[in-house]
């Protein structure tokens, strides 16, 4: 494998031998997963937000543009329970997904990292005392504090 300079500010990502280039669409949304960082969305979602903001891209190059910066790792792929579907969200490089666990919001859709050193304990006496293995990216629902000070929650 070889590196290849991707996007603004020289990001790097890992590409077989072959020749990629950055399109306007390609540039448009790995923008967009950057500036919303700490969120997850569909695919449809993210057609619909580029749709609002004047960026039409076909929905099979969306799908396609999708998939491949999640394969090379610059958008990492969740299996959504509530949505029955994937969701992506931007990969902060540097951090593993795989070794924490996940607070999201019901509300928002907001996701946060949960490095806590007790959710290791907590996860230990779930599978010592209820014989259940929860995996390293655990998505915990519930409704975060921008929320509950806004108020923008159903009761």
């Amino acid at each position: 494998m070889r590196m290849i300079l991707n996007f603004k500010e020289g990001l790097m990502s890992k590409s077989t031998s072959k020749k990629e280039y950055t399109t306007h669409g390609k540039q448009a949304v790995y923008d967009f997963f950057e500036k919303n960082c700490d969120r997850h969305y569909t695919v449809e979602c993210v057609f619909e937000e580029l749709k609002q903001i004047g960026c039409e891209i076909p929905k099979s190059t969306l799908y396609r543009i999708i998939s491949n910066l999640s394969h090379s790792g610059i958008l990492k792929r969740y299996e959504s329970d509530s949505e029955n579907c994937f969701v992506y969200q931007y990969a902060n490089f540097g951090t593993s997904c795989d070794c924490h666990f996940h607070l999201k919001c019901s509300e928002c859709g907001k996701l946060v990292h949960l490095e806590c050193d007790k959710m290791t304990d907590i996860k230990e006496h779930i599978m010592e005392e209820h014989g259940f293995l929860i995996g390293g990216n655990g998505i915990i629902n519930g409704i975060c504090g921008e929320c509950l000070k806004n108020g923008e929650y159903e009761k």
